[in-house]
């Protein structure tokens, strides 16, 4: 019984970091010149023109386990709304919230 007590517990951790993992794996994101696709896993696909993204920040950590859960980060847009972003990596830009910004700063930059 006290097996049950204590691995039930941990294989459900377990079970919600994987899902996470996998979550994190199959999300895309893109940034170009005609605006910056998110693709969250098991989200629609939201596209944010260039001109109305102010910056990436990484999303701050919540919940008791926080140190289990994959970086993500959130597109801060021009009317303060919030977008989460659940990868931190982009073909274009590299990998990093720091990453996402510089490229966001060259997109607008013109020439």
């Amino acid at each position: 019984m006290i097996a049950f007590l204590v691995i039930l517990p941990l294989a459900l951790i377990l079970g919600a970091w994987i899902a996470a993992r996998v979550s994190v794996r199959n999300s895309r994101l893109s940034l170009t010149t005609t605006g910056i696709v998110i693709d969250n896993h098991r989200r629609p696909r939201v596209v944010v023109p260039i001109a109305e993204a102010v910056r990436f920040e990484p999303a701050p950590p919540t919940g008791p386990f926080a140190g289990l859960r994959p970086a993500t980060c959130l597109l801060v847009r021009t009317d303060g709304t919030r977008i989460p972003v659940r990868t931190v990596a982009s073909p274009e830009a590299g990998i990093g919230v720091d990453a996402l910004n510089a490229r966001l700063a060259t997109l607008r930059t013109p020439g």
